[in-house]
């Protein structure tokens, strides 16, 4: 199943406790000059962000494909994964620029707003808040 043809995928991290949190995100291949490895994808997000918080205590992700709300595809198999921060600025510049190729009249939209919204914080003084990638190593196909 080629994940990163899909507009939307609905990314399952999980908390301490183990309670699974799932979230409709873009997704792109990876691409080597990116460092990454075939079939692996990349994801766009704050640093902030809950997800990126839950993956720093652990790194297994569940990924299938969705709509734009997070409702699984009808049909779709649900694949296991291993995901990572990356935190690399040249990274990150690369995987927006792919974002606004594959999705190119949002991808503006969003990206442009948080550009703007960085310049904004830096006006008044504040630290624009940082973006990071996700890069995911899908596994295997999860059992039913």
């Amino acid at each position: 199943m080629a994940l990163s043809r899909n507009s939307y995928v609905r990314l399952t991290t999980f908390r301490r406790s183990g309670a699974p949190v799932p979230t409709p995100v873009w997704v792109v291949a990876d691409r080597s000059a990116l460092g990454g490895r075939d079939g692996d994808l990349l994801v766009i997000t704050g640093a902030q962000a809950g997800k990126v918080k839950r993956l720093r205590h652990n790194g297994r992700v569940l990924l299938v494909p969705c709509d734009r709300r997070g409702t699984p595809r009808p049909g779709a198999t649900e694949l296991e994964a291993l995901a990572e921060v990356v935190v690399d600025p040249a990274v990150v510049r690369r995987l927006r620029l792919l974002v606004q190729i594959k999705h190119p009249l949002l991808g503006r939209v969003l990206l442009g707003g948080q550009r703007a919204g960085a310049a904004a914080a830096r006006r008044r003084g504040r630290t624009p808040p940082e973006q990071v990638a996700l890069r995911i190593h899908p596994l295997q196909p999860r059992e039913s």
